[in-house]
């Protein structure tokens, strides 16, 4: 939106608000003189024929204003609405000069009504204009009094009774003066209240300006829309993606206006759920190309806690999908030509540790049983980096059966007692009694088990203990596996399930390592409908929770 167009809708939106308050006070007015003329209090000349011609003429000139202001305001220019602004100020004095002058002239109190002229000169005008139209309101006013009483133009009375007002020329001018003093000082105040709005104005226009500026420099496509579905700003960014570079957004976002490619996209972000964010994946087919966009959701909330508008976040996300898949590829195919290598490796090495290939000197045994163990975490992550790979592709297979926890437990505990004999860490096992059978892929539960397991024992101080509980709690088996060990700094915790993370600390006391375990540990319970976190603090150890569903059979039925 230009700046013109800006200041004509704010100029217009000023001019409605005139409107709207002018219907106000002409109804005010006209139920005023009703019930004067009812209690028998009314001004001598305001008869019914009076009282009506009084209210229509601003009705007449008011719905003028109301129609070009509501039905033509797309075709009027800065110019047109600069004239329709100077009219409803200049028509409403002199229309308000004619009311004060029926209604009593120098008596009447009806020079109140100056003040919605010189409010709506606040409104329009700058300080200059503001003076100029409070000097045009004075002269309006001292000019009536002055024919009035000079006989030029007839004198009405304010009631029924002489106050022996009019015709006592020093009260008359003391009278005058004091009301042409108070328009003035009015006129005053105006400005310094509209210098005061100009301010407020001004600091909101440049924040928003700054906000603007931004948002156009991001990368991401912003949209910001209202409750109803209305677009309240579009970065350039998001008419990229959209293809959208007209210069006047519609009110509301509609899948109509752009390609069927695009339907699933605008969908998600005409979505709006009620109570969080929502963060979506789309993929627009255009032609052979097919591009991924991430939409992300974020209500934005009121001092009441209601949601007034939502921003939509836009990533085109396609080149990063393109390199995970080539990364994933390359990893697959490299772990798949080591895999046979290695393994000869291995079993190399096994023949000489055995001696099957002959004998071997202490030192040379040694040297082998290193090399043997090293292979075996080479070996080991290969393999990790086959599992994700398969988990990014979808590929990485599940059988679900009915299975027992405990089970799975048992089946690690030998090897991680064998490894925490070697620096006196013992692993201890609580269960309860009978846990019931929960669906899992046996296999894949006992490797992430196992994943955990073994890093509380690599992870422990010396002559310290593992311990594992598994239980039921809020009709979930509950599984934790703590340890005395080093613990995770705290602001390393929101990284510990990424892929190839390791902490500081982990790294310094045990150099060996892929960072790639726990990723897949989390995937798999992720898959079991599961949850896994833990708690941890540096030098005092961590604690591994594991949730996982029981099958409806199993629970205890509800009282």
């Amino acid at each position: 939106m230009s700046p013109d167009e800006e200041r004509n809708i704010k100029r217009i939106h000023a001019l409605r608000g005139i409107v709207v308050g002018r219907w106000f006070l002409i109804f005010g007015l006209a139920i005023l003189g009703i019930v004067q003329m009812i209690v028998g209090i009314a001004i001598v000349s305001l008869t019914p024929v009076m009282l009506g011609l009084l209210v229509s003429i601003p009705v007449f000139y008011n719905f003028i204003y109301t129609v070009y202001l509501y039905r033509f305001s797309d075709r009027l220019s800065y110019k047109q609405l600069a004239l329709l602004s100077f009219l409803q100020v200049l028509v409403d004095q002199i229309v308000f000069t004619f009311i004060i002058f029926v209604t009593g002239g120098v008596e009447s109190i009806g020079f109140i009504l100056y003040f919605f002229p010189m409010l709506s000169a606040t409104i329009l005008y700058s300080d200059l204009r503001i003076i100029s139209f409070t000097i045009v309101t004075i002269f309006w006013y001292t000019s009536m009094v002055v024919l009035e009483f000079n006989g030029v133009i007839p004198h009405f009375a304010r009631y029924f009774y002489d106050p022996g007002f009019f015709e006592n020329a020093e009260v008359t001018l003391a009278n005058t003066i004091s009301i042409d003093l108070i328009l003035l000082f009015t006129g005053l105040f105006s400005v310094f209240v509209n210098r005061i709005i100009r301010d407020r104005e001004l600091e909101i226009t440049i924040e928003r300006d700054k906000v603007r500026s931004i948002l156009n420099s991001l990368e991401d496509g912003i949209i910001m829309l209202d409750a109803r579905k209305h677009v309240l700003l579009m970065n350039p960014p998001a008419r990229d993606i959209l293809r959208f570079y007209g210069e006047v957004f519609g009110p509301e976002i509609r899948k109509e206006d752009f390609p069927r490619a695009f339907g699933k996209l605008i969908q998600s972000i005409r979505e709006q759920p009620e109570t969080k964010r929502l963060d979506q994946e789309v993929v627009v087919e255009e032609g052979q190309n097919n591009n991924v966009i991430q939409v992300d959701t974020i209500p934005i909330y009121a001092a009441d806690g209601s949601i007034v508008s939502w921003v939509k976040v836009l990533h085109d996300i396609t080149r990063d999908k393109e390199l995970d898949e080539i990364k994933s590829d390359f990893i697959s195919v490299a772990a798949h030509q080591l895999r046979t290598p290695l393994a000869a490796l291995k079993w190399f090495f096994k023949l000489m540790i055995e001696g099957d290939a002959g004998s071997v000197t202490e030192k040379q045994q040694n040297l082998m049983e290193k090399a043997y163990v090293r292979t075996n975490e080479v070996i080991e992550i290969v393999n990790n980096l086959l599992d994700i790979s398969e988990i990014e592709e979808g590929r990485f297979p599940y059988e679900f059966a009915e299975g027992d926890i405990i089970e799975a437990i048992g089946a690690t505990l030998l090897s991680a007692r064998q490894d925490g004999s070697q620096k006196n860490v013992s692993v201890e096992f609580e269960h309860s009694d009978k846990l019931p059978l929960t669906e899992m892929d046996s296999q894949k539960m006992r490797m992430a088990i196992q994943n955990l397991v073994d890093n509380a024992v690599k992870y422990s101080r010396k002559n310290s203990s593992v311990k594992i509980r598994a239980e039921i709690k809020n009709n979930r088996l509950f599984v934790s596996i703590g340890d005395q060990g080093i613990g995770i700094a705290n602001d390393e915790q929101a990284k510990i399930f990424s892929k190839f993370f390791r902490g500081r600390n982990a790294k310094e006391y045990e150099p060996t390592g892929s960072g790639l375990g726990l990723y897949i540990v989390k995937n798999v319970v992720q898959r079991h409908r599961g949850q896994i976190w833990f708690e941890s603090e540096v030098n005092k150890g961590t604690t591994f929770f594991l949730s996982l569903p029981i099958p409806r059979k199993y629970l205890p039925p509800k009282k």
